[in-house]
């Protein structure tokens, strides 16, 4: 068994949020075993015998698509990239390190030098990101929901889904699949 952290582009389905009891239904439909979700927000922890995040990816994005009637891209890291992610922090410094202001947009896979190239110049005010491997580091002083650098910012300019999770989240997610790997 191999442990993996999913990440939901979005929570709800039609305006309502997907309860997660049924998300962790959806889950163990597939066979998947040790679900447990984090937070009302689309972060499921699991176990499973399949190798490959993009057999994950792809079979989970059909059984939530066939459960709630609406596609939801899926995003699938494994213990290692969270504690990658958490190691490779660009803001640890520079009066930078406030978990409130700190968050990662997560990318479905790395995305070309010219792709990133198309965010160039896009920062907004004092909010800065930097980019990662398949992940954007965000610093939002003024708090994510003040930002121009959302998900629909970045799906614009990337031309793919994507999904946020603030700092704590992130930090919480990898010590949870730690204990798990």
């Amino acid at each position: 068994m191999k442990t993996f952290v999913s990440l939901l582009q979005s929570v709800e389905v039609g305006g309502k949020p997907v309860p997660m009891d049924e998300l962790k239904r959806v889950y163990e439909d597939l066979e998947l075993v040790n679900v447990e979700t984090y937070l009302e927000s689309g972060n499921v922890i699991f176990d499973s015998p399949a190798a490959e995040d993009a057999t994950l990816s792809t079979a989970l994005e059909m059984q939530i698509q066939k459960a709630f009637g609406r596609p939801l891209a899926v995003f699938i890291l494994e213990p290692g990239d969270l504690q990658r992610i958490l190691d490779e922090n660009p803001f640890p410094g520079e009066g930078k390190s406030d978990p409130a202001a700190l968050h990662v947009t997560f990318l479905p896979y790395p995305v070309s030098r010219q792709q990133w190239s198309l965010l160039e110049g896009a920062g907004s005010g004092a909010d800065e990101f930097r980019p990662g491997e398949a992940e954007v580091y965000l610093f939002c002083p003024a708090g994510y929901g003040q930002t121009r650098l959302s998900n629909a910012f970045f799906e614009e300019k990337l031309n793919l889904p994507v999904t946020t999770r603030d700092w704590n989240t992130v930090q919480a997610l990898a010590r949870l699949a730690a204990k798990r790997a």
